[in-house]
Order: structure tokens, then sequence, then C-alpha cells
């Protein structure tokens, strides 16, 4: 039996710093920052999870800047099971919003199953969802232009002063990441097709 794969698409990199959050005091937040390390952790989970029965690519493994395009591309050659781009959210203001957001193309995708799951593995945990925790986001070109299901998690807000911690905590963010692989997890009959 062939197993499952997935693509981990730590966002932004390179030029590309996506937002930055530069607070009172402490040191600036990229979000480039973040998302590799999350993706190599989230990955790790996974394997853990998965017990060897799991193939993981990432769109990037370096400090590098991709385009969507060039994302959207590897997905397409590769041709995992479920694409996963990482980012970390961000608001205007300063603890204005808080908890994580799942977004997805529609709700008749295998994405939104896959949302909903991830989702609910932060129901009454110390990391709140933001709202609803679902957000519809058909028009984002990494989950209209792949071809396989595809969600983007925004991983806490970095503007927020409590989550702010958790995001440089590494205790914190690796409990982050397993909430995230765990909700990927119990996709997994769901992306085999069994």
């Amino acid at each position: 039996m062939k197993n499952l794969s997935i693509m981990i698409d730590p966002g932004h990199g390179g030029r590309d710093s996506g937002a930055v959050f530069t607070p009172h005091e402490g040191p600036s937040i990229r979000e480039k920052d973040l998302t590799l390390p999350l993706a190599y952790q989230v990955g790790a989970h996974l394997h853990r999870l998965f017990k060897g029965g799991l193939d993981i690519d990432l769109t990037r493994t370096e400090d590098v800047k991709m385009t969507v395009v060039e994302r959207v591309d590897m997905s397409l050659e590769l041709e995992p099971d479920l694409f996963v781009s990482l980012h970390i959210n961000s608001c205007e203001g300063v603890d204005v919003a808080r908890g994580i957001e799942v977004l997805y193309y529609s709700e008749t995708s295998k994405g939104y199953a896959v949302a909903q799951n991830i989702r609910n593995w932060f129901v009454n945990t110390e990391f709140p969802r933001h709202g609803q925790g679902l957000v519809k986001r058909p028009r984002l070109g990494v989950l209209k232009k792949t071809k396989m299901p595809a969600i983007l998690v925004e991983a806490l807000f970095r503007n927020s002063t409590t989550y702010r911690s958790f995001l440089l905590n590494m205790t914190k963010f690796n409990k982050l990441a397993a909430r995230v692989a765990e909700g990927i997890y119990r996709s997994r009959s769901l992306l085999s097709g069994g």
C-alpha cells in the first residue's frame, strides 16, 4: 500500500519576510523566521504519528524566496495527498485578535474537512481559535490552484502579547506544531480514500 504524502509549505522566505511585528519591548518577529521551524516540527510530529507510513516534502528547506506559482508548481509535480501552507497570523493593532485560523477553498472540498479536524484539535486548549477558526478563501493562490486538498494554517497572532510569548517559547511552539499534526493525522482516512 502506498504511503500517504503531504507537502508542507513554510510561508514566505528570503527577501519576503512576511509580516513583521516590532513590539515595544523585545526583538522584532518576522513571519518567515517562524514558519520554517514550525514546518519541521509539524513534520516530525506527523512522522511520529504515522509511524513510517508517510512521505513529507517541504516547498522550502532554507531561507529562500518562493513565489506562489513555484509553490503550486511543486505541488502539481509531486502530487501529494494534502498541501499544508503554514503562516503566522497578524492584524492591525496589538492584542485585538488571538488564536488560530485554518483557511480552506470551499465547504465541499476535502481540505475543508481537514481544516475542521485541525480547528477541533485547538478547542479547549491553551491555543484558542479566532472566531470560528475556519475561513473560506477561494481566491487564495495556494488553495485555488493546487489540485489536491489544500489548507493554510494561520497559527496564532504574532501581535498578541500573550501568544507572541507562545511563539517564542519552544515548549509551547512544539505543542502548537503537535496540535496541527494531530488534526492532519485525524484526517488520514479521508485523504487516503479509505
